[in-house]
């Protein structure tokens, strides 16, 4: 989760191999290919992201704080993907509009990245990244939940036991001093768009991924990130 998986980085530890390749997908892959004449800007936003991890995105905010045209942050938001270095996650809505003109969240394809450009990184932000991560390796279609201001993560699509589509909602909260089943509050700060989705679309699974803490209740269950990792 904080080192990532790119096996030098892995092998060796050293932020400026992290630092290096950073600037040579940007530089090799980005700015020589589209012939970009700011090339710090795209520098810039990485960097934005790497700090908002789990956060709606709003691409005027950004423009604004860059001063560039938000056509220019929606450009090099894609140029990102293109080379594998970030994805967007959409609003959960029936409306195609809506999912287009919301604002996304943002996740990078390494943790590792996330930490180092961060200058730190945020122990739950890193673990609702690689949460998302597994979910995108598993083919799954994500998306975020809110609503009268309250936020759930991640909304996935699947297949109920009858053949039917249904949406399950996943919590990631992930408290590292967390030890034992008694520390986690079911009542908690941030917990509410999780419930929220579950009653006003009757959904009878969701899940919370937790540090250490597992069980099963009436219609979630919580389970530990670990464990959610090799399912």
């Amino acid at each position: 989760m904080q080192i990532g998986g790119y096996p030098e980085y892995v092998i060796n530890h050293d932020p400026q191999y992290l630092l290096d390749l950073v600037d040579n997908i940007v530089y090799k892959d980005i700015v020589e290919v589209y012939k970009i004449r700011q090339p710090k800007i795209i520098k810039d936003i990485l960097l934005i992201l790497s700090r908002a991890v789990g956060y709606k995105i709003s691409l005027n905010k950004i423009a604004k704080t860059l001063k560039v045209s938000i056509e220019t942050v929606k450009d090099y938001l894609q140029f990102l993907a293109e080379v594998y270095l970030v994805y967007e996650v959409p609003k959960f809505s029936s409306s195609l509009n809506e999912q287009i003109y919301n604002e996304k969240k943002y996740y990078f394809y390494d943790t590792g990245l996330v930490k180092i450009l961060s200058g730190g990184g945020n122990l739950g932000c890193l673990a609702e990244n690689i949460a998302a991560n597994h979910l995108k390796n598993n083919n799954q279609e994500i998306s975020y939940f809110y609503q009268d201001k309250k936020e759930c993560d991640f909304i996935i699509k699947k297949l109920d036991n009858q053949g039917n589509f249904e949406f399950q909602p996943i919590e990631v909260k992930f408290n590292p001093a967390e030890k034992s089943k008694k520390d986690f509050n079911l009542k908690q700060k941030g917990l509410d768009g999780f419930y929220k989705f579950l009653a006003d679309y009757q959904n009878k699974s969701g899940l919370i991924i937790t540090n250490q803490t597992q069980g099963i209740y009436e219609n979630f269950k919580l389970m530990p990130l670990e464990k959610f990792l090799t399912k």
